[in-house]
């Protein structure tokens, strides 16, 4: 039988990821993503992924974070291609 438009026929993924404190009150996170995909009848997708972030604690319960991330997506079939950053800061309050 064949697949349905736009169904992956097999993928493969490999990732890591890291997290180290660097002080009491201050953390370092990163990650990386790649992943290949064949997608029926289309062709080959390709994405890679990456982020960097930090939490800093101000006080037991106030936290600061703040991350950028980048996404690059290539493919085969016209329009499906993108790329993307975003950069996020939040603040957190615990009661």
């Amino acid at each position: 039988p064949v697949p349905p438009v736009g169904s992956i026929n097999e993928a493969e993924t490999v990732y890591m990821t890291w997290l180290h404190q660097l002080s009491k009150v201050l953390i370092l996170s990163c990650g990386a993503a790649y992943s290949t995909s064949h997608v029926a009848p289309s062709g080959t997708q390709q994405s890679l992924a990456a982020t960097v972030g930090m939490q800093y604690t101000f006080s037991d319960t106030i936290t600061g974070t703040a991350r950028y991330s980048y996404l690059n997506r290539s493919s085969d079939t016209a329009g499906q291609s993108f790329y993307q950053n975003v950069f996020l800061v939040g603040l957190s309050k615990s009661f």
